[in-house]
């Protein structure tokens, strides 16, 4: 069963609403065994948003993150619907539909998952600044090449993987790394290389996630599909 964590923070002693509110609660099977890992990986995601919300001259003095728990998902996590509800306004609905998006491939709501994944498609242009850019267009390929493998072609599947190692820094990509669902579905069509290949270009930008890669570089070199953990999930 899998476990949730209520996160709050304070920054420089005064509380941060860094995290969206259906993000707030993490969920991770297992956590509790990589607690350490998870609460470095969410240390610097915090770090990296306090950042992108103050001037060049920020300076991170005293950082403070409160976790309540474990406790049973199915009393806290939100639905998908409800993660959409709760974005009122137009920069709360384009950091929330990349997640949405997600969710609907899960649950083989195909026709909206795209429908999402081309609505948060049609907005990068208007937050290009916006400090979780990358993680939505990260999103957007994610998803379409999902999409892709379920159309059968896989080849459209492989680019959106290679796009996604095309990305740059961003909080949750330095920190707790690139999502790895188009991956491991391209894994089990035999697309080995391609994924090789992603793993090296996320060096560039999740600096935090070396042993990773190289655990799951050596698995799938072993003809073993890596265990992604969490990675299957952000």
């Amino acid at each position: 069963m899998n476990q949730g964590f209520r996160i709050s923070c304070a920054v420089n002693g005064q509380d941060a609403d860094l995290l969206p509110a259906h993000q707030r609660i993490f969920c991770h099977e297992g956590l509790e065994e990589h607690l350490d890992q998870f609460l470095a990986n969410l240390r610097q995601w915090i770090i990296n948003s306090a950042k992108g919300r103050q001037d060049d001259d920020f300076q991170l003095n005293h950082l403070s993150i409160t976790i309540i728990g474990p406790m049973m998902i199915e009393e806290h996590i939100w639905s998908t619907e409800e993660k959409l509800a709760a974005a009122q306004t137009a920069e709360e609905r384009f950091r929330a539909l990349g997640s949405c998006a997600k969710d609907f491939v899960d649950q083989d709501r195909l026709e909206e998952a795209l429908s999402q994944a081309l609505e948060l498609q049609a907005l990068l242009g208007e937050f290009e600044s916006d400090y979780f850019y990358f993680d939505a267009l990260q999103s957007v390929h994610i998803v379409l090449g999902r999409l892709a493998i379920r159309k059968g072609d896989i080849e459209a599947a492989k680019q959106h993987l290679v796009a996604c190692g095309t990305l740059s820094e961003s909080p949750t990509l330095m920190s707790f790394g690139p999502n790895m669902s188009l991956a491991w579905e391209l894994l089990f069509k035999g697309e080995r290389q391609v994924v090789l290949d992603y793993f090296q270009a996320c060096r560039s930008f999740w600096k935090m996630g070396s042993d990773s890669l190289d655990l799951w570089t050596q698995d799938v070199l072993d003809g073993r599909i890596p265990d992604f953990g969490a990675n299957l999930d952000y």
